[in-house]
């Protein structure tokens, strides 16, 4: 498997050895999301268990959110095993890079030196057809659509953004109405007033807040609400309240600034 969450088109019926068979749909480095029905699981192929069983009408989002932050974790988790090696050979590289420099500059010392334009950070297309809008994501997040909704999420499964299309109506009011579905149940909310502010080159009206998930993480919050020619469109953002916004703004702005209607 690779190291980043991985959907699996066209739901494939697979038997992953406890002797049912299941529709999966995402698979990781150690978990899989399987569904039969209406219940969603989270199956831990190291140990060959269930982690964790959803159900209902949110059991899909829910299971895959849960998939999301176990990935990360294993990943985070291999990552520090690797960390001791990877200071070794760093630290050994780095010495070879100094003096393979020195060399270099000394065979080929010149009045004018030039240096190429560092390049951007890479990103890929998110497009939904049936929801008729499209953006921007920094490579190695993920993406979910269901219908003419979409949410996508950080390689650690920390950060969400999710877009779905709100019909018509005020902007203010699907913007008040997306904050209010995101925090349902959570505790200690707090909104703050409507600002309006640009998503790609469209005006739009957001509402942002901070809360305490079911799960008991404090979270900080924004809905966006955004008036086309096709309709409004909502956007829902969470990030996690201990996270640096030097880390996480910068993607989530590259996402807001990349939004397009193109059917519109």
């Amino acid at each position: 498997m690779s190291h980043h969450p991985e959907k699996i088109d066209d739901g494939q019926i697979i038997d992953i050895g406890d002797g049912d068979g299941f529709e999966v749909v995402a698979s990781g480095d150690r978990y899989v999301v399987r569904r039969r029905g209406d219940r969603h699981e989270i199956w831990d192929a190291r140990e060959r268990t269930v982690v964790r069983t959803f159900e209902g009408a949110r059991g899909r989002r829910n299971a895959w959110f849960e998939f999301k932050a176990l990935e990360g974790r294993q990943h985070e988790r291999r990552r520090r095993t690797t960390t001791r090696w990877s200071v070794v050979a760093g630290l050994t590289l780095a010495i070879a890079l100094v003096a393979g420099g020195t060399i270099w500059v000394y065979l080929n010392r010149s009045p004018v030196a030039s240096s190429p334009q560092a390049a951007g950070p890479a990103t890929m297309r998110v497009e939904n057809f049936e929801g008729g809008y499209a953006f921007r994501i920094p490579q190695g997040w993920t993406d979910l659509q269901d219908g003419t909704g979409t949410e996508v999420a950080s390689p650690d499964g920390h950060v969400t953004v999710s877009v779905g299309l709100a019909g018509t109506g005020e902007p203010e009011a699907a913007s008040a109405a997306r904050a209010d579905a995101l925090s349902a149940g959570w505790a200690t909310v707090s909104l703050e007033a409507p600002q309006q502010r640009t998503v790609g080159d469209a005006p739009a009206v957001s509402v942002g807040g901070t809360g305490t998930t079911v799960s008991g993480e404090a979270v900080r919050f924004v809905a966006i609400a955004v008036p086309t020619r096709a309709g409004v469109f909502t956007i829902a953002i969470t990030v996690p309240a201990s996270a640096d916004p030097s880390l996480t703004t910068p993607a989530i702005d590259g996402i807001l600034a990349s939004f397009r209607v193109p059917t519109a």
